[in-house]
């Protein structure tokens, strides 16, 4: 048990008790249950992100582009909002937008990194 405490998840682990005490000792509203409540509500996109790419992570799959697609959706998204598109809509359009990029990501990672890693290894 010492041995993991040493290592750098205990490190993790004293910053994050560290923080939370010290948000709960300026902020006495800090640990309530309604700012838990408020807290997750405006952290849900990334908490969703976070356990696909854990899932991700776990099987040894390793994909950078999940938060690039969120992003060019968020993005799509907003610039339909802007052009007068209903809500519904622009976020069909979205989804579609983040299918074809994470979709295309393997393909063109795919040949990139044979390309670079082939000529390294010769």
């Amino acid at each position: 048990m010492t041995e993991r405490l040493k290592s750098w998840e205990g490190g993790l682990l004293a910053v994050f008790l560290v923080t939370l005490v010290l948000n709960a000792s300026f902020a006495p509203e800090f640990l309530t249950v309604q700012n838990q409540i408020n807290l997750f509500q405006l952290s849900i996109e990334k908490i969703i992100v976070a356990l696909a790419m854990t899932l991700i992570i776990v099987n040894a799959e390793i994909d950078l582009s999940v938060a690039s697609v969120m992003g060019l959706s968020a993005v799509v998204f907003a610039w339909l909002l802007n052009q007068g598109w209903g809500g519904g809509s622009a976020a069909l359009v979205c989804l579609g937008v983040g299918l074809l990029a994470a979709g295309s990501t393997p393909c063109w990672w795919r040949g990139w990194a044979s390309r670079r890693w082939s000529s390294r290894w010769q």
